[in-house]
Order: C-alpha cells, then structure tokens, then sequence
C-alpha cells in the first residue's frame, strides 16, 4: 500500500474500523457559516390538516358524478373508408392481414429462412 500521508483526513478516520481496530470518535463537522444575505427566519404557517379517507372518498365520488357532454362520433380523414359499413371495413382489415401474412411467408421462403418441402 501506498503511505498513508496521500489519504484524506475522513479516509484515516475510517482506517482502524476497516482493519477491526478501537473505534476513534470521529471530528465534528463543522457548522455551516451563517450566510449575510439570508433572510430572517418567519414563523412556519401550520398546515391544514391531513384529509382523512372518508374525505378523499367522497371527493372522489363528486368528482366522479360530473356528468360529461356526450362525446361526438370521430370522423375519419379517408374519404372512402369513411364511406363504408363496419362489416365492410372488417372485410377490408381481414384482407389487408391476409396479404401481410402470405407475403411475409413467401419472403422467408425467398431468404430460406423456412422451408415447407424436406
């Protein structure tokens, strides 16, 4: 080990605790200066006190019984799937899967990444 003049001074307050030895008291700290621009200390207002659970229950309740305006139905940008029924637009989604699934198949054909013949 290196002589213990480099280390700092908490470090040599911890040494005989390392090593199992008799515990010196450690330095005080000391107090932080007093600063000449702080302000005088005003007496702390007391807070109001703690709601208890009943209380946040029954916020809760009230603002759960607001009643919101009824939402309007969203409109979608896209003229003509715009135009057509929710079975049509199923039928639609469904082939779009349909496509994405065979094409993604065939592509991992064509890297040999699977293969359905032995």
């Amino acid at each position: 080990m290196s002589d213990e003049s480099n280390l700092p001074d908490w470090l040599k307050q911890m040494r005989p605790q390392e090593l199992g030895g008799p515990l010196s008291q450690p330095a005080q700290p000391e107090p932080a200066p007093a600063a000449a621009w702080a302000a005088p200390e005003q007496p702390v207002e007391q807070a109001a006190p703690a709601p208890t659970d009943r209380d946040g229950l029954d916020a809760l309740r009230e603002i759960a019984s607001v009643e919101l305006p009824p939402e309007e139905p969203r409109q979608l940008n896209i003229p003509i799937v715009s135009q057509l029924t929710p079975f049509q637009r199923f039928v639609l989604a469904l082939m779009l899967f349909l496509n994405v699934s065979v094409l993604g198949c065939l592509f991992l054909m064509v890297m040999q990444k699977i293969s359905f013949v032995r």
